[in-house]
């Protein structure tokens, strides 16, 4: 198990995060909601080491972990920016990151002529997910994998994710709650520094995450 906790920082005289824990075990989902600001991509950088709040203890299995991606095979992360260089091929990419390549085009067969296209003419974002989920770490976090993604692109994410799911423990973020709430076993919201857990959609109209429902429209009963 990877925990994150005790994390608080302050900017501009706002508390972001406030005595924030989080913790992710292998062979789960975890999907973490909240709005614009509220601090996700802060606690997802914080779990992964590279960012360092004004108060954190991370550790693994018992073990205070200062710099968690520095300890080799532990996490990886996929940022929202691009993460790998937009003028390598596909190949040099998947060589890069030590991916069998027949392995990864027997999974995704559609990018199999497409080896030698640079990452910028390829749907990169999709292609990121696919190679951090694929890379053998024990935790893997991802920040907004579905953003921009078509409904087939976003499915395909998903089975990468249940695949892996036995191997590592994964933590995603996405505004697309529907898919996060798809994908995963158990959910946060990060809201007024505060990271609660959510069990299903109707918590988080409860929460306000979600705007209340519309009531239904008035049904009249002509009675004359």
């Amino acid at each position: 198990m990877i925990r994150a906790d005790s994390i608080y920082h302050q900017f501009g005289g706002r508390e972001i995060l406030r005595d924030v824990a989080l913790s992710l075990q292998r062979g789960e989902v975890v999907g973490l909601l909240g709005a614009n600001g509220a601090g996700k991509t802060l606690l997802l950088r914080t779990l992964f080491g590279q960012f360092r709040p004004q108060h954190a203890f991370i550790s693994v299995d018992g073990h205070q972990v200062r710099i968690p991606y520095r300890v080799p095979g532990l996490i990886n992360y996929c940022p929202q920016p691009i993460l790998c260089p937009p003028d390598l091929t596909l190949q040099r990419i998947l060589e890069l990151h030590g991916l069998d390549i027949s392995e990864f085009l027997s999974r995704y067969s559609r990018f199999s002529n497409q080896l030698t296209q640079r990452m910028h003419t390829l749907p990169w974002r999709l292609l990121e997910a696919l190679i951090v989920l694929e890379m053998p770490t024990r935790f893997t976090v991802l920040d907004e994998p579905y953003a921009g993604l078509d409904p087939l692109s976003v499915e395909l994410v998903q089975e990468a994710i249940q695949r892996q799911r036995p191997a590592k423990g994964i933590l995603l973020t996405d505004h697309h709650y529907e898919d996060v709430l798809a994908t995963s076993d158990r959910n946060y919201l990060l809201t007024d520094g505060y990271l609660r857990p959510v069990a299903d959609r109707d918590e988080l109209f409860e929460l306000g995450y979600l705007p209340p429902p519309l009531p239904p429209p008035p049904f009249n009963v002509d009675i004359s």
